[in-house]
């Protein structure tokens, strides 16, 4: 499981290259709406990561094995499970959420 300052550290990291995206498509194992919508903040309580979108939430708590991937052109960041996914999500990934900017 991830500690405290390891989310902190994720979040700094991810609202250095999230904020301003706009959300292109979901696919995953959860539905929401979250197409089209723009991220504007992230924020943390406790070891709950904060995506503040143009119109609502999006909370994510990584429990004990989760892992979040920001796979950009020139750059990746993980938080969580130590181990990111070679070559594409692994086969327990939730969602993946693609941006307009690819």
């Amino acid at each position: 499981m991830p500690e405290l300052p390891e989310v902190e550290t994720l979040k700094r990291e991810l609202t250095r290259v999230l904020i301003g995206k706009k959300i292109k498509k979901v696919e995953g194992n959860f539905k929401l709406k979250l197409t089209g919508r723009k991220i504007v903040g992230l924020e943390r309580r406790a070891k709950i990561l904060i995506f503040k979108l143009d119109s609502g939430y999006l909370l994510v708590h990584l429990k004990m094995t989760g892992q979040l991937v920001y796979q950009g052109r020139s750059l990746m960041i993980t938080g969580g499970h130590p181990n990111p996914p070679a070559g594409g999500p692994h086969k327990y990934t939730r969602a993946v959420i693609y941006f307009t900017d690819n």
